[in-house]
């Protein structure tokens, strides 16, 4: 069953009553570069292809920075040469 939901003439008598319309929005977790390179190298462990193209994937992307691109490469020569 649905959420039951008052007409805005009667909100004012149910102080209990928390409106969806004023809640605050919880915060975003935004992933870091770091974020991304530490989930790779951990999916290495169990996928090693899945985490090489994850290695590739920051790797080749502008938008990180240029020390977790080169972490990147590197994690990646590091893996192709364990295989």
């Amino acid at each position: 069953m649905g959420e039951r939901r008052l007409p805005p003439q009667h909100w004012e008598c149910h102080p209990e009553i928390e409106l969806i319309e004023h809640r605050k929005p919880a915060p975003m977790h935004h992933d870091t570069d770091e974020d991304r390179l530490d989930t790779a190298e951990r999916l290495a462990v169990q996928n090693p292809r899945a985490a090489g193209a994850a290695f590739a994937a920051i790797a080749r992307d502008d938008a990180v920075g240029d020390e977790v691109r080169l972490s990147a490469a590197e994690l990646l020569a590091n893996l192709s040469q364990e295989a």
